[in-house]
């Protein structure tokens, strides 16, 4: 393009042309991101770093194995709408043992906290030990509670959203855990 914009002047233009091809089509392949999730810390006012998403409660230290993460999460889960159902109870006994049981409500006990109300606020220490097992533990714990969820034959709101949360944390498709069982 130079070349012909110094036509008139015996092609030696000081003038420089330069064409730009831009493609507007959406990439689809391209992949963003992390590979799994990353926390983010903000300063305070004395320059100090916390935690984001740490509350101002105080929060008692509960360490879970991988039966008590189960447990605590279809336990939310059914318990979600205050009356769960025996198929949803069903569930929890059908793939976790009662000493498993019992060791979370132990440990809940020792923290101060009630079982099962004040599971929820438990939370914490179960993404907390979800973040150190696999992939496939995840997924299998989650399809679990998906399961408790579904087994009344519903799935509420309240139970769907616990779900979700999770998923959405973990990068786990809802599908995937429909389809676990069916393997």
């Amino acid at each position: 393009m130079t070349t012909l914009k110094g036509w008139k002047y015996g092609f030696a233009s000081p003038f420089k042309a330069e064409i730009y091809f831009i493609s507007t089509r959406i990439i689809t392949w391209f992949g963003w991101g992390t590979p799994g999730p990353f926390r983010l810390r903000e300063i305070d006012e004395v320059h100090d770093y916390h935690d984001a998403d740490d509350s101002e409660e105080d929060v008692r230290e509960i360490n879970l194995s991988v039966e008590e993460i189960g447990i605590a999460l279809a336990t939310i889960v059914a318990f979600s709408d205050n009356d769960p159902s025996d198929a949803e109870i069903g569930i929890i006994r059908e793939y976790f043992s009662f000493e498993n049981a019992e060791s979370l409500q132990k440990k809940m006990k020792d923290a101060d906290y009630v079982y099962p109300d004040e599971l929820p606020k438990i939370e914490p220490a179960i993404k907390k030990a979800l973040d150190e097992v696999s992939r496939e533990v995840q997924i299998k714990t989650l399809a679990i509670g998906y399961k408790a969820a579904k087994a009344d034959g519903r799935i509420d709101s309240g139970e769907l959203e616990i779900i979700k949360g999770y998923c959405e944390e973990y990068v786990i498709g809802i599908a995937e855990l429909a389809n676990y069982f069916r393997r």
